[in-house]
């Protein structure tokens, strides 16, 4: 009987502490808990990190806008092309007046800069330049009434010595037909002497006007002269492929290959390319000079 106090006083006591362990239920929920908020802290952070990454794409996408707005502002390398198209222009000028209508920082119309990475052609809805450039014959003409006799596809090439220039120039005899059915000119014009184009014409059998343009004035006037450096004319000539008796002169100026669809005297879509190993091809020229004759 002594043992029966002692006995309950154990049992008390051993409860006692059973009371103050913890709750594997509870633990569990606390673990719960800890694994819910670290789950929302993971969320979070991967919405943070996706965020980030957002917003780094949207940097990027800013960031190649404003190379863009420098290659506009100077083409990169000689690598980079640009076509203006604009069907729907309409000439404040009623197609009489021979001053383009450009503004002064966005061509380099009338100079000659120092590569080819570096021309801005006449823009779209540009006047023709009224120059004087001559036939294959040697007859001094001006370029704007030349233009002016027709809806002209005009072509800018460097020059009978250069090979890409002659396949482009075989190529558009393809179109020639076509571009006529439609009420076109086909035109042609480089920096070689009247008697370099005119061998251009006999060696090709090229049935469109090929016009010469020896002292660069309508390649200047047109924003697509460049100054070959002296390394280059050099090399060229070693190759048998001579400026300076290509066209008569000591300028060393080639234009940038560019196409120009002329209407009313006026500049209806532009293509230009600094790399010259690139060219607008034949059927390309005939849709875009269908579609400005179908937009007046």
């Amino acid at each position: 009987m002594r043992r029966l106090p002692v006995l309950i006083l154990t049992i008390l006591i051993s409860l006692t502490f059973i009371g103050c362990g913890d709750d594997p239920a509870s633990k569990t929920k606390t673990d719960d808990k800890k694994d819910a908020k670290a789950d929302t802290d993971t969320s979070k952070a991967k919405q943070d990190g996706k965020a980030d990454d957002d917003k780094k794409v949207d940097n990027a996408k800013a960031d190649d806008g404003k190379a863009d707005d420098k290659k506009d502002a100077k083409p990169d390398n000689g690598n980079g092309s640009q076509t203006n198209t604009n069907h729907n222009t309409t000439s404040t000028n009623n197609g009489n007046s021979s001053t383009p209508e450009v503004k002064a920082d966005n061509t380099t119309a009338g100079t000659a800069t120092d590569a080819a990475s570096t021309v801005k052609p006449l823009p779209v809805g540009s006047g023709v330049p009224n120059v004087p450039v001559l036939t294959s014959g040697g007859t001094r003409v001006g370029l704007v009434d030349v233009v002016g006799t027709a809806p002209t596809v005009l072509v800018f090439y460097r020059g009978g010595w250069c090979p890409i220039c002659n396949r482009h120039l075989k190529e558009l005899v393809l179109s020639h037909a076509e571009l006529k059915t439609a009420g076109y000119q086909l035109v042609a014009i480089s920096v070689d002497a009247p008697v370099n184009a005119e061998a251009t014409v006999l060696g090709h059998n090229l049935p469109y006007l090929v016009l010469a343009d020896p002292e660069a004035e309508a390649t200047k006037a047109f924003g697509l002269a460049f100054k070959v450096d002296d390394e280059t004319v050099t090399a060229l000539a070693k190759r048998n492929m001579d400026l300076e008796a290509a066209s008569g002169q000591t300028h060393h100026i080639l234009p940038v290959p560019a196409v120009f669809i002329i209407r009313d005297r006026e500049i209806k879509f532009r293509h230009f390319d600094p790399n010259y190993a690139k060219r607008l091809d034949a059927q390309r020229i005939i849709d875009e000079a269908k579609i400005a004759a179908v937009a007046e």
